[in-house]
């Protein structure tokens, strides 16, 4: 059996196969219809060329030689139509589309006379070879001018597109050349031109593949898919090739059937080291940008490991080998300000030189992941959807719109503990091409490897920060509480002594009793402290009145108030007064901020205490804010003043006692309440405001 039957015999069956697959899959777009007459060109072809190898007389030569270009004639103009369709210019296309079938049609109807195949003769070994007629020269010329045109166009788009469709084109435009290269060897004979029609094996097996996985199977991985197609072609090329010119040369030294076993012997043999050089060779010249996901992985996971516990020089590995690897023009973080640990990653990324963006969580792209666990956004694949006709969820299309607008298309959420803490973004790549399946794959694994690593450095840091606050805290603890320790010792040593008067004698229990209420008042909160270590701080929600808070601060705090000969005044609106939180802790958030406004205000100043309700987004909520006159804040103390232990010297003057937790414990407090504390001042000596507010849904 001959190498052109078995070339013949595949291409018809490939064709064959792909158009009644095309038929049940989906036979009513233009694009695929196109195909389905271009396969059916094909098979009509190839069938028709393996019986001609078959025929032993001159006139069922010439009858099958004519029969052959029945199908030939129709595949460029079919090839063209199927471009056309593809690249979706068909309605510009459609007139020349239509006169190209009105043509082929005409040269259909003159195949079966002496104008197209004049008769057939003994050439290259073949005992019946065709030759051209007078039709037959502006038919090639035809021929090849729609197969040109093809190419042109499809080069024109190449340079134009992007993304998955550019993908498409490129492959398409390397396949088609070597398909019809391959078929094309078939006219050098017509014209006496010596080169035998060796090719003809690469028209269905590797185009067939190909279209099959652009037309049908777009989400298939085309790289994967071509790369086979290639290995496979030239395999069974260089085999048909070297097996059909060994029996031919042995057959006159050996004869039959050594002149076959010998070479089917060596083919057996050399096959896997022929194969690993084709797949050497393909990777090589034809697939330059392909990698193994695996070797890339652990080279990464290897790097990564080596920067020790250093989280801007992770960071920076980490997007290196993105841009490296996937050959990106730009990548970026998208931070979320009010995630845990923002100001250490903002650090490393700002570090590491790489583009930040700053998103909320109310943002599109948050909301869409918060709805899809574990998800990708790729802007090319919600594209190909609304390019089918699917239809996109308000929150996908939201998502799509958040992404293109920062110029971006792909967004992978980087996590920790199972929260978003922010996002990683990839722009396109610099050859415009597609991300493939195993794109996104290392993306997401080199993603998921960077946040544990990223995480368990936020861990050490956090241990290590834990140690020198730790070192810090019982610094200061010591000092503020052994002070007052120390003048209650000395209080109640001077009571053991005779001879005190009354006066004296209470002078010393009050001075004894007020330093019991701050020992308490600071051991509660180095306790409270403890616990928002400790992310241990529990919420007991009953109904509270805000307004009738007032009243227990003034019956407190009177003596000082008179003595500093402080106004107090109150804003209280009775509709906003009752809101469901935990009484205890929002009221010694009022008390700290009541008592700070006093401790801060100079001798005859004035405090105001309001509360009312504000509508923000809608959602209803109560604000509480004290204001006072006093000593107010510099910028610098603004920045602070929410730290543990922190004072500012002006106000370590005017209240020596105290740790320094009262405003990092309140802040705790309310925003364990779903509220915010901030405060506020227009500069020193020009006073300060204290506010936060809760939810009152």
């Amino acid at each position: 059996m001959s190498y052109y039957l078995i070339s013949a015999a595949v291409n018809a069956i490939i064709a064959i196969g792909l158009a009644v697959f095309i038929v049940i899959e989906s036979p009513l777009k233009q694009m695929h219809r196109a195909f389905i007459y271009f396969a059916l060109a094909v098979f009509a072809w190839s069938a028709a060329y393996g019986v001609w190898q078959l025929t032993d007389n001159q006139d069922s030569a010439l009858f099958w030689s004519r029969a052959l270009m029945a199908g030939a004639i129709y595949t460029a103009i079919a090839y063209f139509h199927f471009v056309a369709a593809f690249l979706g210019i068909y309605k510009q296309q459609k007139y020349l589309i239509w006169l190209g079938y009105v043509v082929m049609t005409v040269f259909e109807l003159l195949n079966f006379t002496p104008y197209f195949v004049s008769h057939v003769e003994p050439y290259l070994g073949f005992k019946f070879w065709p030759m051209p007629g007078i039709a037959f020269h502006p038919y090639l010329i035809i021929w090849f001018g729609y197969l040109v045109y093809a190419t042109i166009l499809l080069i024109r788009h190449y340079l134009k597109s992007g993304g998955h469709l550019r993908g498409q084109i490129q492959y398409l435009l390397l396949g088609i050349f070597i398909a019809f290269l391959g078929g094309a060897t078939n006219y050098f004979p017509w014209y006496k031109i010596p080169i035998p029609p060796y090719g003809n094996i690469l028209v269905a097996v590797y185009l067939a593949i190909f279209a099959y996985a652009i037309t049908v199977y777009h989400l298939m991985n085309i790289t994967v898919v071509l790369r086979l197609g290639a290995i496979f072609s030239t395999l069974l090329t260089v085999i048909a090739g070297f097996y059909f010119a060994a029996t031919s040369l042995l057959s006159g030294f050996l004869g039959e059937p050594y002149n076959i076993l010998l070479p089917a012997f060596i083919i057996v043999l050399s096959y896997a080291p022929l194969k690993r050089f084709v797949e050497n060779l393909t990777d090589r010249f034809l697939f330059q940008k392909h990698y193994k996901l695996s070797e890339v992985l652990d080279f990464f996971a290897q790097t990564i490991h080596q920067a020790g516990p250093d989280l801007s020089l992770i960071v920076k590995t980490f997007n290196e080998t993105i841009i490296k690897v996937l050959k990106v023009k730009k990548t970026a973080f998208a931070l979320i300000p009010s995630a845990k640990d923002f100001m250490i990653l903002q650090q490393a990324v700002r570090t590491a030189g790489i583009e930040i963006i700053y998103i909320n969580n109310d943002s599109s792209l948050i909301k869409y992941f918060d709805s899809h666990p574990g998800a990708i956004i790729d802007c090319e694949d919600f594209q190909k959807r609304i390019g089918r006709g699917s239809y996109l969820l308000p929150v996908e299309k939201a998502a799509l719109c958040g992404l293109e607008k920062f110029d971006f298309n792909i967004a992978i959420p980087v996590e920790f503990k199972g929260r978003i803490k922010m996002l990683y973004l990839v722009g396109p790549k610099k050859s415009k091409d597609v991300f493939y399946r195993d794109d996104l794959q290392f993306l997401e694994h080199t993603v998921h490897e960077a946040a544990a690593f990223i995480d368990n450095i936020s861990l050490y840091e956090d241990l290590k920060s834990a140690s020198e606050a730790k070192s810090h805290f019982i610094g200061v603890v010591s000092h503020q509480l052994r002070t007052p320790i120390s003048g209650m010792r000395w209080s109640i040593e001077t009571l053991k002594q005779p001879g005190l008067s009354q006066k004296d004698r209470q002078s010393f229990l009050d001075h004894i009793y007020d330093k019991t209420v701050f020992l308490s008042e600071q051991i509660d909160n180095i306790l409270t402290a403890l616990e928002i270590y400790d992310k241990k701080m529990f919420l007991q929600k009953t109904d509270l009145r805000v307004g009738d808070i007032y009243n227990e601060l003034i019956v407190r705090f009177m003596p000082i108030i008179k003595e500093k000969a402080l106004t107090v005044e109150s804003e209280i609106e009775k509709t906003a007064n009752l809101v469901k939180c935990d009484s205890e802790k929002i009221k010694k958030v009022i008390r700290t901020l009541f008592e700070n406004a006093i401790s801060y205000s100079r001798t005859g100043g004035k405090i105001v205490l309001r509360v009312f309700q504000e509508t923000t987004n809608d959602q209803k909520r109560l604000v509480v804010s004290v204001e006072d006159d006093g000593i107010g804040l510099s910028k610098a103390d603004e920045q602070h003043l929410f730290e543990e232990f922190f004072r500012s010297e002006e106000g370590k003057l005017l209240s020596p006692n105290g740790l320094g937790l009262s405003l990092f414990i309140s802040r705790a407090i309310i925003e364990a309440h779903g509220g915010t504390l901030r405060l506020t001042s227009r500069g020193k000596n020009r006073g300060a405001t204290a506010y936060f507010d809760l939810p009152l849904n």
